[in-house]
């Protein structure tokens, strides 16, 4: 019967370190994402696109920033 209960014990605490490790890991991915877009936000200029006519220069400057 203790063993039965220090199995369940065990099974338990193993499935919690997997939901921990999950979470941690997805949270992980995402500042990983979150820099990446700074670092593409950083390197553009939101005013001249603002104020740019050119479609033809915002979607490039659209366009290297999906790519980066």
């Amino acid at each position: 019967m203790a063993e039965n209960d220090n199995t369940v014990k065990r099974y338990r605490k193993q499935i919690e370190d997997s939901k921990k490790f999950a979470v941690s890991n997805f949270a992980k991915e995402l500042l990983d994402v979150r820099d990446s877009l700074g670092l593409a936000l950083q390197h553009t200029d939101l005013d001249k696109i603002k104020e740019s006519e050119d479609i033809d220069h915002v979607k490039s400057q659209l366009e290297n920033i999906v790519k980066g």
